[in-house]
C-alpha cells in the first residue's frame, strides 16, 4: 500500500512550472527530520501534492529508510535466534529424556545332535538311528552335529524338517575332523516351532539330502 501511495504520488501531481516549490536543500533538511515538526505544515502539504518535490523527498529519504530497514531486520533475525536458542536449551534442561524400553537379547544356547551311529546311505528317507534320538530345545542354539563316520569335511546345508518333510527352518555350516567326529557347526533359530517330532537333512554342495531323526522340546 505504500509503494501505491508513493507511486501516485509521483504520477498524480505534476507540477512542470514548480509552482510554490520549495529550495531543494529545504526539502533535503525536511527528508532528514532536520525541520521542526511545527514548521512543517504547509511544506508537508506542498511536498505531497507536488510529484516534482515528492520524488527528491523521496531520493533523499531511500538511503536513511534502507538503513532504517536494515536494521529492523537485523534485530528481528537477532530476537528469533535468541527465542530459536531458548526454546532449545528449555526443551533440553526441563524435558526428560524419552524412555527406552531395554529389551534383553534373546540367550544363544549350545547344544549338540550326535549322528555318529546313523547310517550314511544317500536317502530322503529319515535314517534310523542307532542310538537315542537327538533331543534340541525350542531356542535359538549354537548347534554342533556329529555326522556319521565316513562324512566329509566342507560347506553344509542344513534343514530341519516337519512331519510332513517341508523344512521349517535352515541354515548351513562347515564340517570338519575334530579329531573324534566329524563336526557340523552351524546356527539355528527354532523359537519358532513348537515341541514335537522332526527331521534333521543335510547335504554337502548338491549331493543327496542326508535326514535323520530329531526330537524338538519346549524350552524352559
Amino acid at each position: 500500500m505504500l509503494k501505491a501511495a508513493a507511486a501516485a504520488i509521483e504520477s498524480y501531481f505534476p507540477n512542470p512550472d514548480r509552482r510554490g516549490c520549495p529550495p531543494p536543500d529545504t526539502v533535503r533538511q525536511l527528508a532528514r527530520r532536520r525541520i521542526p515538526l511545527p514548521e512543517t505544515g504547509e511544506l508537508v502539504d506542498h511536498v505531497a501534492t507536488c510529484s516534482p518535490c515528492f520524488q527528491v523527498y523521496n531520493r533523499y529519504r531511500r538511503p536513511k529508510l534502507a538503513r532504517v530497514i536494515g536494521t529492523t531486520v537485523l534485530a528481528t533475525i537477532v530476537l528469533i535466534s535468541l527465542a530459536l536458542v531458548w526454546r532449545y536449551r528449555t526443551a533440553h534442561e526441563f524435558t526428560s529424556p524419552p524412555q527406552i524400553a531395554h529389551v534383553p537379547a534373546a540367550p544363544i544356547l549350545s547344544a549338540m545332535s550326535d549322528y555318529r551311529e546313523a547310517s550314511p546311505t544317500r536317502s530322503t528317507d529319515v535314517q534310523v538311528a542307532r542310538t537315542e534320538t537327538p533331543r534340541l530345545p525350542t531356542s535359538l542354539l549354537n548347534l554342533t552335529i556329529l555326522l556319521p563316520f565316513g562324512t566329509e569335511d566342507g560347506q553344509y546345508a542344513i534343514q530341519i524338517r516337519g512331519s510332513n518333510g517341508d523344512p521349517v527352518s535352515t541354515a548351513s555350516g562347515t564340517a570338519q575332523w575334530s579329531g573324534t567326529a566329524e563336526a557340523l557347526a552351524a546356527k539355528l533359530d527354532l523359537r519358532h516351532l513348537p515341541a514335537g517330532a522332526y527331521s534333521l537333512a543335510v547335504r554337502k554342495g548338491e549331493a543327496s539330502w542326508h535326514s535323520y531323526p530329531l526330537i524338538l522340546e519346549q524350552a524352559k
